[in-house]
Formats: C-alpha cells, structure tokens, sequence
C-alpha cells in the first residue's frame, strides 16, 4: 500500500508553494509515494477536501498560516480525520518514520514518487504530468 498525498492550495497565489512542498517530499521521502496537486479553484475548498478523502488520499491544504509560520494542514485519510496543523519539516519528518516499517521500505532506494497536477474544470477533467 503506497502513501497518497494531495496538495491543495486554497488560491494559485500558493501554487509555487505546492511545488515546493511536492519536491521536498520528493527528495526526502525514499519509499513510494503518489503526490497530486490540485488546482480547481473553481470548487469550493471543502469540495475538493472531500473529492480527495473520498479516494482515500491523505489532504495537504497550503493557505495562509504557510506565510506566517511556515505551517500546512494535513488531513490524513482516514475517516473522522480533523485537520492538523504541521510545520513542513515535521510533516515530512512523520512521513519519514513510515519507511522504518518493513511494509511501507523500497528496498532498491529508488523513489517511485508519481506527481500530477489535477485541474478538472472541464468536462472529463486535465491530468497534466
């Protein structure tokens, strides 16, 4: 079972921050992992929120507590889950621990990370790789 993780920025004033966080993840991360970023503005946030968790995605919100102390909601994909606040190293911290478990460890070292970029504003929706 791989981690899924997607990143949805509140506005496209935190698109560069999500690609930032994406690489991070990506370079810190050595076990499997599919990042998604999600960039249809024109849902609701809590729209989108849903549409990931209902596909069993662990939700990685940027807004504006990113600015001010460097902090990401994560809201982890299973049910009940609230939102929790993590600075970015702490989160990727925790992502890390995962890779102590023989489950989760890719014994090669090569990371398998996937990323896409999802904007489905049209009807079938754009995967944009």
């Amino acid at each position: 079972m791989a981690l899924q993780f997607s990143i949805i920025p509140v506005t496209s004033d935190f698109l560069s921050t999500a690609h930032d966080i994406q690489t991070k993840l990506k370079d810190n991360i050595k076990l499997g992992i599919t990042i998604n970023i999600d960039t249809n503005y024109t849902l609701s946030l809590t729209t989108r929120i849903n549409k990931w968790k209902k596909l069993s995605y662990n939700v990685i919100i940027i807004d504006q507590d990113y600015n001010e102390s460097n902090s990401i909601v994560i809201i982890f994909s299973h049910k009940g889950s609230k939102g929790e606040v993590m600075e970015v190293k702490e989160f990727i911290e925790l992502v890390s621990s995962f890779e102590d478990d023989d489950q989760y460890k890719n014994t090669d070292k090569t990371n398998t990370t996937d990323t896409k970029i999802y904007d489905d504003t049209q009807d079938g929706g754009c995967i944009i790789m």
